[in-house]
């Protein structure tokens, strides 16, 4: 049933079942972008050295999403 439901879900798609993994990505790297760089948002005052980083800031950003 849930094959059936995910290929029905996608069968018109453009990408088709790579929406399942593009979606996420896409959101991912849109919210990186808008509170990494556009709003400067900076997790913790002190240690700053680890998450001036854009990769660790994406990845502690992609454990919240999850």
């Amino acid at each position: 049933m849930v094959k059936r439901e995910v290929i029905g879900r996608y069968r018109g798609s453009f990408l088709g079942i790579l929406w399942t993994f593009v979606n996420p990505i896409l959101m991912l790297a849109i919210y990186t972008f808008v509170f990494g760089v556009v709003f400067k948002v900076r997790l913790d005052s002190q240690s700053t050295e680890l998450y001036d980083d854009k990769f660790a800031f994406a990845l502690l950003l992609f454990t919240g999403l999850i």
